[in-house]
């Protein structure tokens, strides 16, 4: 949900700031894909809730995921909406195109590999929610596409490292 944001976003940017493929935007570029990538939600649910609720609803009973009911029932998908929002306040094309594919990036993942790694940070953010890591195999079979290194994980996925920080009292 969109209480992972922000932990998303600090987990994208981390992922970033290890990653070696020259094709990545850079960590700050990705904690703003990783703030934005679910913008098309925010969207179904303030202008048009009643139909956006009713939609999901219908998932459980016809087995469907959330992306194919979208696309059946508004013609577009969050992440294509998101999108779409991202290229109208002028944003770059690259976060746009990372927004819109963050659900399918290995299909795409040599031209927008950091739609890879907003992806891997969305299902990492979302299983350590649950707490269930396991059925993930395939991030660390696929970890070439976004040239990440061995990577300590339990660094990232640590409960603590994804809770929100502390605010700072204002003088």
């Amino acid at each position: 949900g969109l209480s992972l944001l922000r932990p998303l976003a600090r987990l994208a940017r981390s992922l970033g700031e290890r990653a070696k493929n020259p094709g990545l935007m850079t960590p700050e570029e990705l904690h703003i894909a990783g703030l934005l990538h679910d913008s098309g939600k925010a969207i179904f649910y303030d202008c048009m809730r009643a139909e956006y609720e009713a939609a999901l609803a219908d998932e459980a009973n016809a087995g469907l995921d959330r992306l194919t009911i979208e696309k059946k029932t508004f013609g577009i998908h969050h992440g294509q909406l998101g999108a779409k929002l991202v290229l109208a306040w002028d944003l770059p094309r690259q976060l746009a195109q990372t927004i819109a594919f963050h659900h399918s990036p290995w299909n795409v993942a040599k031209a927008i590999p950091s739609a890879v790694v907003i992806s891997v940070a969305d299902r990492l953010a979302h299983a350590v929610a649950k707490n269930d890591l396991e059925g993930m195999p395939h991030i660390a079979d696929r970890r070439d596409l976004f040239c990440i290194p061995q990577i300590r994980w339990s660094r990232h996925l640590s409960r603590s490292a994804l809770r929100r920080p502390r605010r700072r009292k204002r003088w």
